[in-house]
């Protein structure tokens, strides 16, 4: 028993399968952009937490204590 498929059908066919291959190519490029995003954002929060850190140990660290102050 053969299914007979007219040429519209099959057209049709041609078309849904096409756009389908679209979506899923168009899917994968939006999934490694944001993977790339992704990659790029953690490197630069983690640039700038080693900045800030920098800054905080280098310029904001508490003043020693002066041995050659007097104990109040």
């Amino acid at each position: 028993m053969y299914l007979k498929i007219t040429s519209e059908q099959f057209n049709v066919n041609i078309f849904i399968f096409r756009y389908q291959i679209k979506l899923l190519i168009e899917g994968i490029l939006y999934s490694l952009e944001m993977l790339l995003n992704l990659h790029f954002l953690r490197k630069s929060i983690c640039s700038s937490i080693f900045v800030i850190q920098f800054f905080q140990c280098t310029f904001l660290r508490e003043p020693k204590y002066d041995k050659r102050r007097k104990k109040t």
